[in-house]
């Protein structure tokens, strides 16, 4: 793949697992099938070691000036393992693992300070060890080196509310990747704000890249992005790669000159998965003067300027002029596998400038923005309207992404297209 790694991680973040309170990504973890029960992954050999990985922490404390939870800061990671066909789970698999020891993995106000926020990168590597069957003995000296076949549990216990120490504990907890061991917590204090189920898990397992990772939920929504930790070694891969959702909207809009106006209008592309084999991308818009070519969706349009799809010769203004006679968009579909994701550069569309023979892709970190996309049916601006101007916050979003995320949510109203 050509992204690396910080960028998949933040298209993952931020148009997977939108980040946003009205947001109910629980959907997706649905959709994967890798929760409760089979959101286990197990030891594959003998002797293996397990690493795992601070990748992401999002809590949201740098909105205010004292934050409002700073639930990562003041959490700590815990493991636990099992054998699936103990008969005590098989009997009682709640009450079994409610009764296993949980070994502390990572104490995180040691190396995420509360002032960090938004911060992607691997904060050091660490190994879980094997305390051998049942609780230990004191001074029980444990082992880098795990069994096979043992099924591996993890748990976030959050210890205090920030800086706010409430009395009545309104964020002290145990949070796990299991639901079924959080049919008191998503119900107490704070933490019944996200609305969640009961049985609902705390955590969802997404595979980028090769890499496997565990996305948390620590607060008091449901966008499932507030702490990332890959997990390395021995354990066998919860395979699945996040995809479009099904119907899920994604406008790409592109700027076509380096000097120009940034309305993002020049093209402006939607596209959705219609179904688990196909996605469908539409035409919207061309404010364009230029000729232009869509590229790496289908030959039909790459070899047909864009103006010419909707019947018109370049330089017209295509649905960007209120006030104008509105024009039917141009639709193709398109068949793709089934874990096709357009949060993968090389699925992306991007535009051709044949006038200036020049080409337009996303714009990736640090660069203009010639090219985004937003997870959303986007209202685009109108003709010469700058994006900055049709959405205030636009640029605040470049500057802070936490706490403008949903920038795009908030048109002004006679500066966008209807």
């Amino acid at each position: 793949m050509v992204c690396n790694i910080e960028e998949t991680l933040r298209a993952l973040i931020l148009s997977y697992f939108v980040n946003s309170k009205s947001v109910n990504n629980l959907n997706l973890i649905n959709e994967s099938g890798f929760k409760n029960a089979t959101g286990y992954p197990i030891t594959t050999q003998e002797g293996a070691t397990i690493i795992i990985s601070p990748m992401y922490k999002c809590d949201g404390c740098l909105k205010t000036a004292t934050g409002y939870g700073y639930e990562v800061h003041y959490s700590d990671l815990y493991y636990y393992y099992f054998k699936e066909d103990d008969p005590g789970y098989i009997a009682d698999p709640v009450g079994f693992m409610e009764k296993l020891p949980k070994y502390k993995a990572i104490q995180f106000s040691d190396i995420y300070p509360k002032t960090e926020d938004d911060i992607l990168t691997k904060k050091g590597a660490f190994a879980l060890i094997y305390w051998g069957e049942g609780k230990p003995a004191v001074g029980t000296e444990g082992s880098y080196y795990w069994p096979k076949d043992l099924k591996i549990g993890f748990m976030l216990r959050s210890t205090t509310d920030g800086e706010n120490k409430t009395p009545d504990n309104k964020k002290k907890g145990e949070l796990y990747t299991d639901g079924r061991l959080n049919s008191n917590i998503n119900n107490h204090g704070s933490f019944a704000s996200s609305k969640l189920p009961a049985d609902a898990p705390r955590s969802a397992w997404l595979t980028v890249n090769g890499k496997q990772f565990l996305c948390w939920e620590s607060g008091t929504d449901k966008d499932y992005n507030d702490l990332i930790i890959e997990i390395q070694g021995g354990v066998s891969e919860l395979t699945y790669t996040p995809k479009m959702a099904k119907n899920q909207v994604y406008t790409f809009c592109f700027e076509d000159t380096r000097l120009g106006d940034y309305d993002m209008n020049d093209v402006v592309i939607k596209a959705k998965r219609i179904n688990d084999t196909q996605v469908q991308y539409e035409i919207i818009a061309c404010g364009a003067y230029n000729e232009l070519f869509i590229k790496n969706v289908d030959p039909a349009w790459e070899n047909t300027e864009v103006h010419e799809l909707f019947g018109k010769k370049a330089g017209t203004f295509i649905n960007t002029v209120i006030g104008e006679e509105k024009m039917k968009s141009v639709t193709i579909k398109k068949n793709v596998s089934s874990t096709f994701t357009l949060l993968d550069r090389n699925s992306q569309p991007y535009i051709y400038d044949k006038t200036t023979d020049s080409t337009t892709k996303l714009a990736t970190k640090g660069q203009d923005p010639h090219g985004i996309m937003i997870p959303s049916d986007f209202k685009y601006p109108c003709e010469k309207v700058c994006i900055k101007d049709a959405y205030k916050t636009f640029n605040d979003w470049g500057q802070n992404s936490v706490s403008y995320t949903n920038w795009y949510t908030k048109p002004t109203s006679d500066k966008v297209y209807k």
